[in-house]
């Protein structure tokens, strides 16, 4: 991938639509995957960040952050936690996440975390 990238991993599409949308003018690509194993391939072919919502699927979560330290792949990491996921924010931090917030985070506050984690992995 040549253009700064996003990877999103979500059960259903609700921050990839907007992502898309606001960083369509801004040279980044942002993907959907819905399966770790979209992530790993996604970031295997060069995404500088990965947004995981964790909605229920803290476990499949902390299977890909496990998986890409395994591999040595370092991207920029941010975790959305539900309230019940908001115990996991220290765990997910040692693991290298890079920046845990709510599930409450408005669209320009998501956009704006983005953009600094592209323009600094660039």
């Amino acid at each position: 991938m040549s253009d700064a990238s996003v990877v999103v991993f979500e059960r259903t599409p609700r921050w990839v639509p907007e992502l898309k949308r606001r960083f369509l003018n801004a040279g980044a690509i942002v993907r959907g995957c819905s399966t770790p194993r979209d992530v790993l391939a996604a970031v295997t072919e060069g995404a500088e960040g990965v947004l995981l919502v964790l909605d229920g699927r803290e476990a499949e979560c902390l299977a890909i952050i496990g998986e890409l330290g395994a591999r040595g792949a370092r991207p920029a990491i941010v975790a959305i936690a539900n309230p019940a996921s908001e115990d996991l924010e220290w765990p997910l931090r040692e693991l290298g996440v890079t920046s845990v917030v709510s599930d409450r985070i408005t669209s320009d506050e998501l956009v704006a975390l983005c953009g600094r984690l592209i323009k600094d992995e660039r």
